[in-house]
């Protein structure tokens, strides 16, 4: 009933095909309840409850979910089993001697007051945000208040949809039969009150995805296997479980639906020991500080699939949505040598990622816009570090970003070019070239489509033609650009332009493009000459002496010049 296909008629109505999936899934949480408390060698219950067979595709719906930015539904005590509240944040810190970061703070307005809150100075040391609660997902939806400061001041949702202004109330007898769904699925996945395992004390975000009632019952399968030492492990020291679930993930035949689901499992266990806890006194087990976690010990076999699916789900979606964002930070406090130097597909894949959350980071709500940076700064923090030149990243888009206008509606603009001014800092604090290899014609590791599944729901959104010819963005175009935010008027601009452009000058001294050093310098110290000359307000010589520090600072060679 569990693992074999039930036959249906030929057309099944949406209730038939939802109780169907209900039957195959309480099937396997009888056959899980059955074999755990019957049996006793690993090996034997590794090879009974995770050869699935058809079980994804049984239990699993078949619609394919959409993620917006925000989770659908607010953090919940899990009737069954829960994670555990996250690790601290891993900080955002440049390479040692490559500049520091930009404070996050200056995202986290979306004014164009020119007041001191927009100031972004750079300067040594990490980002003083890097570590601050999660502002995306979770600070969005953990009270009514929260949730409706969230909606864009157009009215709309997050997801673009129009935001609803009351709760709606359900038709005649929808509520009664809700409530007896909701009734059943308790009793389905009642506690276990022999044991008190590892997943029993924290909460679920209960989203769609781990609404599912076979993600509840995965996660449940894993609990009760480690917590009665009937885990079994396969190559490489990795759980049969989780390998199960890798080659799921990595399956080409799996449907975008059932990976996604996988991914959520995965981001759910995150936090799991290396070994099982035992409970003590009858409460859940708690990793003590510095324990060693079963993922990122296995990180290395999971970061391509994991990749992956973040490029896929970023595609289909066409937003920054939440799950990519907690993959992506999960995947940044993986250690950084899980990071294949010798995989070069992997290293087409992260360039994608990071192009791709590159151009979604941006958002209308600062704190929203303030942690999508962010964690693209951790994740360039752990890679470039490692794979430097071996990481494909084009400057194309922080070009056109920096060049950013919008007509009629300037903080949009102010935005665009905040986000791509700190995007720009992260890689030369990370010690990444300013500028593109002259001789990448060619994107690396091919266009991105190349890189999908058959059948993706991404390639709905492709191109009908995928060229990989790319025509690389030099230094004097990244220099005029980032002049250009120096000349904006705003100072959530031109302050942290002056920065970034100090960092750039730097880094082109003994570099292969120092020939454009001469003309760029002249051009800003003409700039700075101009505006000492013109402007003798207080405001003015304010600004000048704003630039003068943050260029300096950066490249101190510019208060040498005559």
């Amino acid at each position: 009933a569990a693992k074999e296909r039930l036959p249906l008629p030929r057309e099944p109505t949406p209730r038939v095909a939802a109780l169907k999936r209900l039957l195959h899934t309480a099937a396997y949480g009888g056959y899980v309840n059955l074999i755990v408390h019957t049996q006793s060698k690993p090996e034997v219950v590794s090879k009974l409850l995770f050869n699935w067979k058809k079980l994804w595709e049984n239990a699993a719906p078949t619609a394919a979910f959409r993620l917006a930015q925000t989770p659908d539904h607010p953090t919940e005590r899990g009737s069954s089993l829960a994670r555990r509240p996250g690790a601290p944040r891993a900080t955002t810190r440049g390479g040692g001697g490559g500049g520091g970061y930009l404070p996050s703070q200056a995202l986290m307005s979306s004014s164009l007051s020119q007041g001191a809150d927009d100031l972004g100075s750079g300067g040594g040391g990490g980002d003083p945000m890097a570590a601050a609660p999660h502002a995306l997902g979770r600070a969005h939806t953990q009270s009514s208040q929260a949730h409706s400061q969230s909606q864009s001041s157009d009215g709309d949702a997050p997801d673009g949809r129009p935001a609803q202004r009351g709760p709606q109330q359900p038709e005649e007898g929808e509520w009664q039969r809700e409530q007896q769904r909701e009734r059943e699925r308790e009793q389905l996945f009642a506690d276990d009150p022999e044991r008190v395992g590892e997943l029993a004390s924290a909460t679920l975000e209960m989203d769609a995805l781990n609404k599912e009632p076979l993600v509840q019952l995965l996660l449940r399968a894993v609990d009760q296997v480690r917590q009665r030492g009937l885990e079994a492990r396969g190559e490489g020291g990795m759980p049969v479980w989780m390998g199960r679930l890798l080659d799921t993930l990595s399956s080409s035949s799996a449907t975008y639906t059932t990976r996604l689901l996988v991914a959520r499992l995965v981001y759910d266990l995150r936090n799991l020991p290396l070994e099982p806890l035992e409970p003590a006194g009858g409460e859940a087990a708690s990793p003590a500080p510095g324990t060693k976690r079963l993922f990122a010990d296995h990180a290395r076999r999971w970061y391509k699939p994991l990749a992956r699916l973040v490029l896929e789900s970023l595609h289909a979606n066409g937003c920054f949505h939440y799950l990519a964002h907690d993959l992506l930070q999960l995947m940044g406090s993986w250690p950084a040598e899980a990071v294949d130097e010798a995989d070069g597909e992997l290293h087409a894949l992260l360039g994608h990622v990071l192009e791709k959350g590159m151009l979604l980071c941006n958002d209308k709500r600062g704190p929203v816009l303030a942690e999508n940076v962010r964690t693209l700064k951790l994740l360039l923090g752990r890679w470039a570090p490692r794979l430097g030149a071996k990481l494909p990243l084009r400057r194309l888009l922080i070009l056109k970003q920096l060049k950013a206008r919008s007509k009629g509606d300037e903080a949009r603009e102010v935005q665009w070019r905040k986000a791509a001014l700190h995007l720009l800092n992260a890689l030369l604090a990370n010690h990444l070239p300013l500028a593109d290899d002259e001789a990448a014609t060619t994107i690396p590791g091919g266009h991105w489509t190349r890189l999908m599944p058959p059948g993706s729901p991404a390639l709905a959104n492709a191109p009908p033609a995928a060229s990989d010819a790319y025509t690389p963005v030099g230094p004097t175009e990244l220099l005029d650009a980032l002049l250009s935010c120096v000349k904006h008027a705003r100072k959530a601009v031109y302050d942290p332009a002056a920065t970034v452009l100090g960092q750039a000058l730097a880094s082109l001294g003994g570099s292969a493009a120092a020939d454009k050093l001469p003309a760029c310098e002249e051009n800003v110290f003409k700039y700075l000459s101009e505006l000492s000359m013109s402007d003798y307000t207080q405001a003015g010589t304010s600004r000048l002496l704003v630039l003068l520090d943050h260029l300096s600072e950066g490249y101190p060679r510019l208060l040498e010049l005559r």
